[in-house]
């Protein structure tokens, strides 16, 4: 979970100097949580070719799922403080580094590409 923890952090410290409008800690979670949707996707596209074919109920669970992972990201990274407490935890730590926060950006445009290859594939 550090690892999670750490992941959110690298958006929360993209997003800290940014205006008071952009509201950075919702918008750290849910760019965590659309690679997490984004990889889950990926994979179930991989081993079920046939994920599109249930046809109308591919849009309402595909959306349930993402509202799911976000209520318990929100809850986990966010709520109560916690991410004031995580920015804090990571600011100092030797984690925190451009590499390993250029390694997160990345993993996170891998994880939409790899949604939009596998997508490709079927």
């Amino acid at each position: 979970m550090k690892l999670l923890r750490f992941y959110y952090f690298t958006f929360l410290y993209h997003y800290r100097n940014k205006p008071e409008s952009w509201v950075g800690d919702f918008r750290s979670v849910l760019l965590v949580e659309l690679s997490i949707c984004w990889l889950i996707l990926s994979l179930w596209l991989l081993a079920d070719p046939g994920f599109w074919s249930m046809g109308s109920w591919t849009k309402p669970l595909v959306l349930g799922v993402n509202i799911i992972i976000l209520i318990i990201l929100q809850r986990y990274l966010m709520n109560k403080g916690r991410s004031e407490l995580i920015f804090q935890e990571f600011k100092s730590h030797q984690l925190n580094n451009q590499t390993n926060r250029a390694i997160c950006w990345a993993i996170w445009a891998g994880s939409f590409i790899l949604f939009i290859v596998s997508a490709a594939l079927q």
